[in-house]
């Protein structure tokens, strides 16, 4: 119930499932799988015998920080878009929100865990941080000490200045004088 009224919100509780139902038995019929999922009614899963592997699942799960982070391969359910479905949209929306938090935070913990490895890509966490939140100033701040410690001073500057810039045209602000 708590699936088609996601999925399909738009419609009453009976018209609701119904649009399950259907979606469910398309979905069987295209993968070729009659037991494709569990006979229960008021459970839509998987069977048993059935093994998916979810990078969502990966990245939560995992208990290798690497591993979790690998997973993540950006927005969740990136360029879905279901319509009239206003609750899934708003579920959808949360859950992108919670991720990219989570995926910051991890990227953050293998800096820290790292932070005297000379092998470790702390340069790679500091830039995934950047591409999922631009305005992470910590970040940049990161790389360009990471820069400034192999005397990049050059790509330290143009660093700040790329920030710099970011933040007056976006936010009309000056980074942290840190």
């Amino acid at each position: 119930e708590e699936l088609s009224t996601l999925l399909w919100s738009e419609n009453d509780d009976a018209g609701a499932r119904k649009c399950l139902r259907d979606a469910l038995y398309k979905t069987r019929r295209t993968a070729g799988i009659d037991d494709l999922f569990r006979p229960e009614k008021q459970i839509a899963a998987f069977a048993e015998n059935i093994d998916v592997t979810s990078d969502v699942r990966v990245f939560l799960d995992s208990t290798r920080l690497d591993e979790a982070i690998n997973a993540y391969s950006g927005e969740f359910l990136s360029g879905l878009s279901v319509k009239d479905a206003e609750e899934f949209v708003t579920w959808t929306r949360t859950r992108r929100q919670e991720y990219r938090e989570l995926f910051i935070k991890k990227l953050y913990k293998a800096i820290e865990e790292n932070r005297n490895d000379p092998n470790a890509d702390i340069d790679s966490y500091a830039r995934r941080i950047i591409q999922t939140d631009e305005f992470d100033e910590n970040a940049y701040r990161i790389l360009m000490k990471r820069f400034a410690e192999r005397g990049a001073f050059n790509k330290a500057v143009e660093l700040y200045n790329r920030l710099l810039e970011l933040l007056e045209e976006e936010l009309g602000i000056t980074p942290d004088t840190q």
